[in-house]
């Protein structure tokens, strides 16, 4: 196996790729742990720091993550309907669905950790290309 096969490409990771999950729906989704990711995390965790450091309290962790994963990994969506109305892209409605919606956000966690989604090697190939990925889900 070439080495290569695991690098991904900055760009991806960081703008996300659109992801089909079904029924004409898109998620643009970005790399769970991107850079921006992170900054964004570190900064919502600062004032929980000490909190943090003497419990798990795992409802505060994932609230965070969840925070950081609306504005930085789950960035805009395509057809994704609520009660047969289309809901229009926001980090505040992102924030909304990953919360109350466990599926979903199981779905964006996975695939935003799906390495294939972001290799170099796929993006050079696909040059000039759409780059919407089928998720099977």
């Amino acid at each position: 196996m070439d080495i290569r096969e695991f690098s991904t490409n900055d760009k991806r990771e960081q703008e996300g790729v659109w992801v089909d999950i079904g029924e004409g729906t898109q998620l643009l989704i970005a790399r769970l742990g991107n850079a921006k990711y992170e900054k964004y995390l570190r900064k919502l965790g600062r004032p929980y720091l000490t909190q943090l450091r003497y419990s798990s309290d795992s409802k505060l962790i994932q609230k965070l993550a969840i925070k950081a994963m609306s504005r930085h990994v789950l960035l805009d969506w395509k057809n994704l309907q609520e009660n047969d109305k289309d809901i229009p892209y926001s980090h505040e409605t992102a924030e909304r669905l990953l919360t109350n919606y466990h599926g979903l956000y199981r779905v964006v966690s996975e695939m935003s950790q799906e390495t294939t989604l972001f290799r170099a090697q796929e993006l050079e190939e696909a040059e000039g290309n759409s780059a919407t990925v089928s998720s099977g889900a």
